[in-house]
């Protein structure tokens, strides 16, 4: 319920609403966290850099909160690096032939 209250200046009467309260949104999983919340506005989130199959892969995973929240799960976009391009003369060497044994999805 909303409270509604007036004040006189003058011959002018002027409403005063109360506070009206709004549920803080969620992040999805396919956003991170760019502001928190604060008492005048909501938290806002951004959509997590996509890396383009063939062109980029990811260098850095999104990071996450120290603590889990179940408001967010990331605090940072992940970072893409570009794919390198092998000459005639060379072949591409599949993580698996590097020793990888950390991938990034």
């Amino acid at each position: 319920m909303m409270a509604i209250a007036s004040t006189c200046l003058g011959s002018h009467v002027i409403l005063l609403a109360d506070t009206v309260c709004q549920a803080l949104s969620n992040c999805t999983t396919f956003e991170y966290l760019v502001d928190e919340a604060t008492k005048t506005s909501d938290r806002r989130c951004a959509d997590l850099t996509v890396c383009q199959e063939g062109v980029t892969y990811q260098t850095q995973p999104p990071a996450e909160p120290t603590r889990p929240n179940p408001a967010y799960r990331f605090i940072a976009d992940r970072t893409c690096g570009a794919v390198a391009t092998c000459t005639a003369s060379q072949y591409i060497l599949t993580p698996e032939q590097r020793g990888d044994t950390e991938l990034f999805v």
